[in-house]
């Protein structure tokens, strides 16, 4: 069932979509939208679907410049977008994030598209489960309309950029999850915003938001934008044609894997195939597999392709110099020296003067690389007595205040 985002409606509301009544739906909403946004795109449908949950939009460039949201992103107010699908139901997101829809179902409509059965199907189950609800008490309160909706998902991007990642990304069901967990065994992220390497501490280093790029640096053939796939086989042959594809990552069993099942059908049935394909040799296919078991080849081969290597030497550098630091110039470190007991603003009046007349952070390595710890603490220990500051083991008190 699709309708996830409404809790306050029953799930069997939003009815899963045969394909024209989807296709219908899909052809309207982004007619109405493209009155709304330069840019409206439905992401690539995976292959082979039966039927369909909710109706995915990405959006960008509002065309109603004075009409924009109250929080002045550069959206159209979800308002607007309300009354222009005609939805009766909304979860509004502010800014660039997805903002959730449920647009009725008029009665009858899917018979002018052949499936009128089905809508009928889907009434009565909808009627049955609400009266199976009508006494419940527990639980959160369920608004009983018995009407049947779509649910349709609105996601704005900030610029046209964004907005052919999240396009691209969101294409082929699955095909970006596929992806990303391909390169994430090799120590790579891989999301809308791009390819990312994770430096912890760091925060990630960020090589490239180009699609084009990653894909030619994975290996895989492709031209942007990417056109449909006939199957999931010709899916799944495309990713596998990454030189970093390696079917014997992939295993169906496992804590987590089940839970994927459901919302995630394609995935579930692409790890199948690869685990499949990592028994048998068919046609020779596993030669070209180049299994590795070490991230560190894989994330230099990242850093030289993508130009980042002196980007990410540098933060390394960085890294080492502020640990270093830290084992040598603590508060802790300085509060001994000093012996200032529990009086930390003088600690930092001492540290920033030690600073400030060293040169900064670097000049006290430089000063212990130099003159060792012994000077530094002597320095340490003259600042505090020329600020005026009295060490805790001569502070004096007074019998009588306790």
């Amino acid at each position: 069932m699709g309708g996830k985002a409404f809790k306050n409606l029953q799930p069997s509301a939003f009815p899963r979509m045969p394909p024209p009544v989807y296709r219908d739906l899909k052809a309207r909403i982004q007619t109405t939208l493209s009155k709304l946004y330069e840019l409206v795109q439905v992401p690539i449908e995976a292959p082979e679907k039966k039927d369909y949950g909710d109706l995915d939009l990405i959006v960008a460039h509002p065309k109603q410049k004075p009409e924009l949201a109250a929080d002045n992103s550069d959206t159209v107010s979800p308002d607007i977008v309300h009354a222009a699908i005609g939805a009766r139901h909304s979860i509004f997101m502010g800014g660039y994030r997805t903002s959730n829809y449920a647009v009725p179902i008029a009665p009858g409509q899917w018979a002018t598209l052949g499936c009128g059965s089905k809508e009928e199907e889907c009434r009565l189950q909808l009627k049955m489960d609400l009266l199976a609800i009508k006494d419940e008490e527990d639980g959160e309160e369920i608004e009983k309309d018995g009407e049947l909706y779509y649910q349709v998902d609105v996601h704005v991007c900030p610029d046209e950029a964004e907005w052919k990642r999240n396009v691209f990304f969101n294409s082929h069901g699955d095909m970006g999850m596929i992806l990303g967990v391909i390169i994430r065994n090799h120590g790579l992220h891989l999301g809308v915003h791009g390819l990312k390497m994770p430096d912890p501490p760091n925060s990630p280093l960020h090589l490239s938001d180009d699609f084009s790029d990653i894909l030619r640096f994975m290996g895989i053939s492709a031209t942007l934008p990417l056109t449909s796939f006939g199957t999931r086989q010709e899916v799944f042959r495309w990713i596998a044609g990454s030189r970093l594809f390696d079917p014997t990552r992939f295993r169906s069993t496992g804590t987590g894997f089940s839970k994927v099942k459901q919302e995630r059908a394609m995935y579930h049935d692409f790890v199948r195939w690869a685990e499949e394909l990592s028994k048998v040799d068919v046609g020779g296919t596993r030669t070209k597999f180049r299994p590795r078991g070490n991230h560190q080849e894989v994330r230099s081969e990242a850093l030289d392709f993508f130009s980042k290597r002196e980007a990410f030497e540098t933060r390394a550098a960085e890294q080492a110099t502020r640990t270093r630091l830290k084992s040598v110039w603590s508060g802790h470190q300085v509060r001994d020296w000093a012996n200032m007991g529990e009086h930390w603003k003088g600690v930092k009046l001492i540290m920033d003067a030690v600073r400030a007349e060293l040169g900064g952070d670097a000049g006290i390595l430089q000063t212990m690389d130099k003159e060792g710890e012994k000077f530094l603490r002597s320095k340490v220990i003259e600042t505090r007595d020329r600020l005026g500051l009295i060490p805790s083991s001569e502070v004096i008190v007074d019998a009588s205040s306790k």
